[in-house]
């Protein structure tokens, strides 16, 4: 919602002009504009494009705004500390939002799901349509209002299903889930396979055994390996869908894949970044069928160091489809593959043995490993089936190493080339995040060492995380550790990929779900005509753009999981499970469940006796009888109750 200025002005008291002077001791800066990112206890963040930091706003300044809003800021100094001080509101955030309609002093309010409003909304009888106390609703907010007031504009009645639920995370993260019409025309235009010219002009490699290796409920196949001996070393190719040859730079179809950024992936669904004759079509690489790729050949030596990188165009025809699954089985118990080829199974044994070379040089590289917990959750119709955590396999690392060697040996042969490219970057680590983290490694005997001049090498955090587990605190610190990283985004500038220990890094192998891929390609198929570099204006917008866009993407995958966990153990009020102590406040506990990994909580004040939070040393302990809490204790919990709208699981220890 665009608001007028009249009704910008009266949205914050004093906002719709600038102040003049300040507050003693402050000193202001120049006024930024960025998004305001609400905290559920009442202050906020403001994310500014080209800006490292998030700036800090206080309580007093948050007033009547609200999470989502666009806000131009300045900088100034309040008790020592840099915060942020609302000169105006620039675009308020969209007037609609789900709540639950609530009954609070005889008055009817709806308390939006989004924690980080906090404000009740009063909804008035005639503004109610047929809802009713309890139900979720969604509502058109009146931001001019004081208290806020709503209407009623729909009832959400499908929210106890998971196709309700995600329909839900769709709709607040703003998810576009059509495409333009005109993009639509464009690509069923696209024939429905290769022409033998186009055929004709590329490198043949439909004589390589070549496989795809997905997930079982996976749909778009934009990669393709081959692993062959050669010599005392390897020859690997990868190929990748070459979706650039179908997606003209400026055609409906690149502005509508630019705008998106990328695909969406949900338990029920995926939302591509191209339409499906493409995604799904002539740029996936499925069995058995010609399609055209850029394909890089890596000749690898027999200490895993990468000799010779060469780019083609080329004609590929899959032999196989296989699933991440299937060759787990086949790497791990010998079980044989479904597949009538005889090259593909010595092929496999190859892969694994180049895979078994690249990790010890990952390793040896000092790359950071957080091997974390993925939520697999399995659905049937509308109905969830399980919901488990999973670990990456051999399978899923052999795919994984194949695309990190393909990115950076593009990166660097772009580089080489004097190439503009869109590099994918992992600042290092601020040295006070590390300072912080230290201290609360400190208790569990652990420490992330830094050189003489204060810069910390990933191979340092690595050997913590690697000590972590012997420890038993494998499922605790990679999450905290991971939280003192820097964010990656996508920039026109080389910095390095931190977790990664590479010098430069880009993204060129799924063109077919993320748009900085696209990019990507046609500066490589340029460099193979010997064109000129495509020029594309406003490439620093276009990467903050993409790095947002993935941050939308994150933190739907987040939401999903949550309000699926939570309405899969819906049914199972009273059960005892296992699970771990994973964070914890002076208020509230949280855990995560063993056998699904979904997160639950509890508040203090309901354990036996009074608790003090010792930050330090992570626990909580009992005045009276001493007793403690750990960060990381193994724990028995009874659920109590789920909300899946909000996502929300209660527990209560379980006394033995």
């Amino acid at each position: 919602m665009v608001m007028s200025r009249s009704e910008r002005c009266r949205s914050k008291p004093g906002a719709g002009r600038p102040r003049r002077g300040g507050r003693r001791g402050q000193r202001a800066g120049t006024p930024m504009i960025g998004l305001l990112c609400a905290h559920p206890d009442g202050f906020g963040f403001v994310r500014i494009e080209g800006r490292e930091r998030d700036l800090f706003l206080p309580r007093e300044e948050m007033g009547a705004l609200m999470d989502g809003d666009r806000v131009e800021v300045v900088a100034v100094r309040r008790r020592g500390r840099e915060c942020g001080r609302v000169i105006r509101l620039v675009e308020a955030a969209p007037n609609r939002l789900v709540a639950r309609l609530e009954r609070h002093g005889g008055v009817l309010v709806a308390m939006a799901r989004n924690p980080k409003v906090r404000q009740p909304v009063v909804v008035d009888g005639e503004d109610l349509a047929v809802a009713h106390e309890g139900e979720w609703v969604r509502l058109e907010i009146d931001r001019r209002a004081r208290p806020l007031r709503g209407r009623v504009v729909e009832r959400l009645e499908r929210l106890q299903t998971p196709s309700g639920l995600i329909d839900l995370v769709i709709a607040e993260a703003g998810i576009a889930t059509g495409f333009p019409e005109e993009a639509l025309r464009q690509a069923g235009q696209v024939p429905a396979r290769p022409g033998r010219n186009e055929i004709a002009t590329r490198t043949d490699l439909r004589h390589l055994p070549m496989v795809t290796i997905d997930g079982a409920d996976a749909r778009d196949f934009d990669d393709a390996i081959c692993v062959l001996p050669r010599g005392e070393g390897f020859e690997a190719w990868v190929a990748i869908a070459d979706v650039a040859h179908f997606v003209p730079a400026g055609s409906p179809l690149d502005r509508s894949a630019a705008e998106r950024g990328n695909s969406f992936y949900f338990p029920d669904r995926a939302i591509p970044m191209l339409p499906e004759r493409l995604a799904n079509g002539l740029c996936s690489l499925r069995p058995r069928v010609n399609r055209l790729v850029l394909a890089v050949r890596l000749r690898i030596d027999a200490r895993g160091r990468v000799r010779s990188v060469r780019p083609y165009e080329a004609v590929i025809r899959s032999r196989a489809r296989l699933t991440y699954d299937a060759v787990q089985a086949f790497f791990a118990q010998g079980r044989p593959l479904r597949t009538k080829d005889e090259e593909i199974p010595e092929m496999l044994r190859t892969a694994g043995r180049l895979l078994d070379l690249l990790q010890r040089r990952r390793s040896d590289r000092g790359a950071i490993d957080f091997d974390s917990l993925e939520m697999r959750i399995v659905l049937r119709g509308d109905r969830i089936v399980s919901v488990t955590p999973r670990r990456q396999d051999r399978a899923q690392r052999l795919i994984e190493e194949l695309m990190l060697l393909a990115n950076t040996a593009v990166a660097d042969l772009l580089r080489a080339a004097g190439r503009p490219v869109v590099y994918r970057v992992h600042p290092e680590p601020e040295r006070k995040e590390i300072e912080e983290l230290n201290r609360y490694l400190a208790p569990f005997g652990l420490h992330i060492r830094s050189d003489r001049q204060g810069r910390v090498q990933p191979g340092a955090v690595q050997r913590v995380l690697e000590q972590a587990a012997e420890k038993g605190l494998e499922h605790v610190l990679p999450r905290l550790v991971l939280r003192a990283m820097q964010q990656a985004c996508y920039q026109v500038d080389e910095a390095g990929h931190f977790g990664l220990a590479y010098r430069r890094y880009c993204h060129f192998t799924s063109p077919i779900r993320r748009y900085s891929d696209l990019l990507v390609h046609r500066q490589l198929k340029a460099l193979l005509h010997r064109q000129p570099p495509p020029r594309v204006s406003g490439m620093g917008e276009i990467c903050a753009h993409l790095s947002a866009q993935e941050r939308v993407q994150q933190r739907a995958e987040w939401d999903c999981q949550a309000m699926l966990g939570a309405l899969y153990y819906r049914d199972r009020i009273g059960t005892v499970l296992s699970a771990r102590i994973s964070g914890m406040s002076k208020r509230r506990l949280f855990f995560t469940l063993d056998e699904s990994g979904v997160e639950a909580s509890m508040a203090v004040d309901r354990l036996a006796g009074i608790y003090d939070l010792d930050a330090r040393n992570h626990l909580l302990r009992g005045r009276r009888h001493g007793r403690t809490f750990r960060l990381g204790d193994p724990v028995r919990v009874s659920l109590e109750g789920c909300d899946p709208v909000r996502g929300q699981i209660r527990v209560a220890i379980a006394e033995e």
